[in-house]
């Protein structure tokens, strides 16, 4: 850990030596010979083409007669690594012979295959509407995909998936269909850009006879990452909906109706901006750090399209390490919608909702708040705030134990935003470690009418930790 900090000031070739010398007591001698400056002299590529150099040669952040500096190494190797050309990056660094301070770095590569089918499929979250957190589904895709059209460094693809969410009330799978291309380079600017086209099913669950929803358009999103886990991203959609089900003026409930542009089809337009710092430790076992997002859409107005409102949404998380089996782990996530249409039919959850085994896990799926007496209508808001809290303590490598607190509230006035309409759970669950993260099994009693309701107690299962 030292020799890497010195290569952050192009001392590579420093000496440390770190002796104890025990007597009564021992004494910790560190003899250190920082070394001469290094410089990079030539820079040589194998495992590739000539004619791909280019390719790579843009990649790097360094060049000859520059300091050997091991931060730009590391972009440079994961700038390789995001091209999605490359299956084996490795950078080599290797003393000229005669002199003391220069080296010449040999980038070793391998190349992915060009054509490829690509198939996976299991338990994992899938994010089955834009408006709601990832749901726990049994998923799988098959995928074409050739990573280098035209020898450019564009990459074509068209991708199946079929999900089926584990909540009772999700019986329908979601299915989605995607054509696109994606490249690194736009006009010999760096700034990742996707054009896909797509096609999806979804369900809309404030009808009275619960169907199944059409969407189709096209989406342009461009991200430029600070780091492996950070970025800022935009979105542009145009898309549309069908609905055979909907005619106008229908009435669906007591609170809510369906004005001319609920119709059988109507378009959208919309764009987003959404900045992700994520500097947990961990991506799937975090015990310190912090993540912060915000999240905004725009949808209509300039853009054009049949509805027109925005939405914010700022999340933060915080995991502080108690000791080596103990971790306290918070969220905090903060939502206003403008400009709602009460009117409209809410295919997407552009509205923000609670419950189920992502939020508050002593509701059933969506259902914190339901338009009928039956409970079986989901309603949202467009102001919703969330609080998770958990203590997690892990037992053994495979085995751990989560107390958890959820708090929220759903409602439509910011004057309402306040204790009294706070809905709370308390719960405990389960952890089981596996190579793709924990698997949980959660217990949570929720709050009604002030007082905790063990007969209206939730089982929820899920894949990795709720946050």
């Amino acid at each position: 850990m030292l020799q890497r900090q010195f290569e952050k000031y192009s001392k590579l070739f420093s000496e440390i030596d770190i002796n104890p010398i025990i007597a009564d007591s021992v004494t910790v001698s560190i003899l250190i010979k920082e070394g001469p400056d290094v410089f990079i002299n030539k820079i040589f590529i194998e495992g590739i083409d000539l004619i791909d150099s280019s390719k790579v040669l843009r990649e790097l952040l360094f060049k000859s007669g520059d300091y050997y500096l091991i931060n730009n190494i590391d972009n440079s190797k994961q700038r390789l690594k995001d091209s999605g050309l490359y299956s084996l990056v490795n950078f080599i660094p290797v003393r000229v012979a005669g002199s003391d301070n220069l080296v010449n770095i040999i980038i070793s590569l391998n190349k992915l295959k060009q054509r490829e089918w690509l198939s996976a499929g299991g338990f994992e979250p899938i994010e089955f509407y834009e408006g709601l957190d990832p749901k726990d589904a049994i998923g799988a895709f098959i995928e074409f995909r050739n990573r280098s059209i035209f020898k450019t460094n564009t990459n074509f693809s068209t991708k199946l998936m079929v999900g089926f969410p584990l909540d009772e009330e999700f019986s329908e799978p979601r299915i989605r269909y995607d054509i696109g291309l994606n490249s690194i380079w736009i006009m010999g600017l760096r700034l990742p850009t996707s054009i896909n086209s797509f096609y999806e099913t979804l369900i809309n669950y404030e009808q009275d006879n619960i169907d199944q929803v059409e969407r189709y358009g096209i989406e342009m999103s461009q991200i430029i990452k600070f780091d492996k886990r950070s970025y800022i991203q935009n979105i542009t959609v145009w898309e549309y909906f069908s609905d055979d089900n909907i005619k106008n003026n229908e009435i669906v409930s007591d609170d809510s109706l369906i004005n001319n542009s609920s119709i059988k089809n109507f378009q959208q337009r919309s764009l987003s901006i959404r900045y992700h710092l994520d500097k947990k430790n961990n991506q799937f076992f975090p015990k310190s750090g912090y993540l912060f997002d915000i999240y905004f859409k725009s949808t209509g107005y300039f853009l054009g399209g049949e509805r027109n409102h925005q939405k914010l949404d700022i999340s933060f998380q915080s995991y502080h390490s108690l000791n080596k089996k103990l971790v306290f782990a918070s969220k905090i996530k903060l939502g206003k919608l403008w400009s709602w249409n009460n009117f409209d039919v809410d295919y997407s959850y552009e509205k923000f909702y609670l419950g189920g085994s992502s939020n508050m896990r002593g509701w059933q799926n969506l259902k914190y708040m339901t338009v009928d007496q039956l409970g079986e209508t989901p309603i949202g808001g467009t102001i919703r705030f969330l609080t998770n809290n958990e203590l997690r303590m892990q037992f053994s490598q495979s085995l751990g134990l989560n107390i958890f607190y959820d708090g929220g509230i759903l409602v439509n006035d910011i004057k309402a935003l306040n204790k009294n309409n706070l809905g709370v759970d308390i719960g405990l669950g389960f952890t089981v470690t596996t190579p793709l993260g924990p698997v949980r099994l959660d217990y949570a009693i929720p709050r009604i009418d002030n007082k905790f309701d063990f007969n209206r107690g939730q089982i929820q299962l899920g894949v990795q930790y709720l946050f």
